[in-house]
Order: C-alpha cells, then sequence, then structure tokens
C-alpha cells in the first residue's frame, strides 16, 4: 500500500471556501517542496502593505527600485524569501517550478538593475508556510 501522493514543486494550492485558518482562509499556495518529512512554500496572495525599501533600506537595487512585500505564510517572519524568473540577474537560485526560482545571490542585484524588470520577475515574501510529515495532505 503506498501512500498519499506528493505534490511536485511548483503545484498551486487554493483554499476551499471553508477553510477558516487565518493563515491560509482564501489563500493560494506555491508548494515549493513536498517530501514524506513535510512541505515548504508560499503564500501568494497576501500583501503586508509593506516595501522592499522599509525592510532592505541599504541594498543598492531593492531600496531604489520598491517591491511589495507578501506573506509569504506564519513561519520565518523575521526573514525575507524572493521567487524570480531572473536567474541571470541573480543566480544561484533553486529552481522551483517551469520558470520559477526562490533565491539566489541577492548581493549581485545593483542600482542599475531595472526596476521594470524587477517587477515583473521578482516577489519577497516575509515569512513562508510549512508543515510536518503529512500534516499538509
Amino acid at each position: 500500500m503506498s501512500g498519499p501522493a506528493l505534490l511536485p514543486p511548483g503545484a498551486v494550492l487554493v483554499s476551499a471556501p471553508q477553510m477558516l485558518d487565518g493563515n491560509f482562509m482564501h489563500s493560494v499556495v506555491l508548494i515549493v517542496r513536498h517530501s514524506q518529512e513535510g512541505a515548504f512554500g508560499f503564500v501568494l496572495n497576501q500583501s503586508t502593505g509593506l516595501t522592499t525599501p522599509l525592510l532592505l533600506p541599504d541594498h543598492p537595487a531593492l531600496a531604489s527600485h520598491p517591491l511589495p512585500v507578501w506573506n509569504g505564510g506564519p513561519v520565518g517572519q523575521e526573514g525575507l524569501q524572493f521567487l524570480h524568473r531572473c536567474p541571470d540577474l541573480m543566480p544561484g537560485g533553486l529552481q522551483v517550478g517551469h520558470d520559477i526560482f526562490l533565491g539566489g545571490e541577492l548581493g549581485v542585484l545593483d542600482a542599475d538593475t531595472g526596476g521594470a524588470l524587477l517587477a515583473r520577475d521578482m516577489r519577497v515574501y516575509r515569512g513562508y508556510s510549512g508543515w510536518g510529515a503529512g500534516q499538509l495532505e
């Protein structure tokens, strides 16, 4: 007998209308990793109302080209995560979907990096969503 099917990286979950958990009510979640040990991902559609200059005032590109900061989930709210489609500008990220990367070398982004490119191809998340073994299933 096999266990429940694991979701592939890049899978998207949409909360059911009856979901009452405040962390995931009316949410869309991108799954980054799902294994027998648990799952990791980001809520995609919850704004924090914050922008990158407030949280990264000394970063040359992200302070001068403000991006909204999204709420990735209830875990690790003190950290920022970056989902993007620009591996040439931010190498070293983990591919988590067809054209989506997580993280990379943030320090290589400089003030000359086009703000429009960042705004179109990068999302910044505060925190993430995590589930223990069997919890997401």
